[in-house]
């Protein structure tokens, strides 16, 4: 448009949004739909309501009402609006070519250059710690999930203090300022880069505390090294028994991230900038309990503002800093991972609370006896955020094998 009352011009670009047999296929495939879902989806984007719909396909409303009900929860969808806002970004990417596949998935907040130290590694790139607790205090390393353990509450941290404990929080590749791994590196190769953690703290040995997927890591690490590990405390813990997307409750979304793991780079890189659009819009507690789930208890624990407050600032920590890190690690939740499942040979805790939204308390028990765990304690009234709503719990087995 020109300045000045000059003559100008608007381009408007029409873009179809329709959705093409390769979207329905990814949605079917994504969100577990049958093709009469897929295809009540179709006449949706047709603009068509249910009555018309049910005339179309020879059926009643009433049936139409009860399959998009069928829909909205395979897809963790609110209703029609939101359902529409996924599939026609689906279909909008596929005539659109993907751009930015290494952009950060979320952007930071803060300062990481004043967070943790780096350690070096032998064949180059760097591991970010971070320390917290008894500076003179007796050491542990902390390994995180994909959103929580990145960080201790304030109760937490005068708990380490009364306790003479210092934390040593290990930033897994790709996360926070650690150098990414290769693409196809295995996590027994991933695990291994603790062992020039440990020499470089000048630690021989020391307990593990590791919270979600960090589980995962940690029996590889004591499974792969045992003289470096006095024991694991598993944390609200996934524990390889197979691969993770078969033992926990995924949302649809998290389903689609699965699938796009595996099949679609460029689709995966769309799902990752939707998500960083929600959580800019809905800030990381609203993102939480939506793409996480929460029990009664971890809502209480999001609703303090020390919590809020935590996670703010750690936000830049807290997320794969590249979106192909963030594939990966989806990637590594669904691979099989049976080789670490046996016991490691070091006291081996497992903290778990009854009301985990993420890893079934059910499904961890008869995973806990499978491995002959040396100790599972089940806490009432808690879920995935134990190191919030429980601390003293974790702290207390740390210190006992510190």
């Amino acid at each position: 448009i020109k300045p000045d009352g000059e003559d100008g011009h608007v381009l408007f670009r029409k873009v179809g949004i329709g959705l093409t047999d390769t979207g329905a296929a990814f949605l079917a495939d994504a969100f577990d739909l049958t093709d009469s879902e897929t295809g009540i989806i179709r006449l949706l984007m047709d603009g068509l309501h249910a009555k018309e719909i049910g005339e179309r396909r020879r059926t009643t409303e009433a049936t139409v009402r009860t399959q998009l009900k069928s829909i909205f929860l395979k897809t963790g969808t609110s209703g029609q609006t939101e359902l529409m806002r996924i599939v026609s970004g689906i279909s909008l990417f596929q005539a659109t070519k993907a751009r930015n596949n290494g952009a950060r998935i979320f952007r930071p907040v803060g300062n990481p250059a004043e967070d943790g130290r780096m350690v070096r590694l032998p064949r180059g790139g760097f591991v970010q710690i971070n320390e917290s607790g008894d500076p003179n205090g007796k050491p542990f390393l902390s390994l995180h999930g994909l959103f929580l353990g990145y960080s201790l509450p304030k109760i937490a941290e005068q708990q380490l203090m009364a306790k003479g404990l210092k934390r040593y929080g290990i930033m897994r590749p790709g996360f926070g300022r650690s150098s990414p791994v290769e693409p196809d590196a295995s996590l027994g190769e991933i695990v291994d880069r603790f062992v020039h953690v440990l020499d470089a703290l000048g630690i021989e040995k020391c307990p593990i505390a590791a919270h979600g997927f960090g589980g995962a890591h940690a029996f590889a690490f004591a499974n792969r090294h045992p003289d470096r590990v006095s024991a694991l405390i598993l944390i609200g813990a996934f524990l390889p028994t197979g691969n993770m997307a078969s033992v926990i409750k995924l949302s649809g979304f998290q389903r689609a991230l699965m699938f796009a793991a595996q099949h679609s780079p460029a689709m995966f890189s769309f799902f990752s900038r939707t998500a960083e659009r929600v959580l800019e819009r809905d800030g990381i507690i609203e993102f939480l309990k939506r793409y996480l789930g929460s029990s009664k208890s971890d809502i209480e624990a999001l609703a303090k503002f020390e919590t809020e407050s935590s996670m703010r600032m750690r936000l830049n920590l807290s997320q794969a800093q590249q979106i192909e890190t963030y594939r990966q690690e989806c990637l590594l939740q669904i691979s099989d991972l049976s080789e670490f499942a046996s016991h490691p040979g070091v006291p081996v805790v497992v903290l778990h609370g009854r009301e985990d939204p993420v890893f079934p308390a059910d499904l961890v028990r008869k995973a806990a006896a499978a491995l002959k765990v040396d100790d599972y304690i089940e806490l009432e009234n808690c879920g995935q955020m134990i190191m919030y709503a429980r601390p003293e719990a974790a702290i207390e087995q740390i210190a006992k094998y510190a």
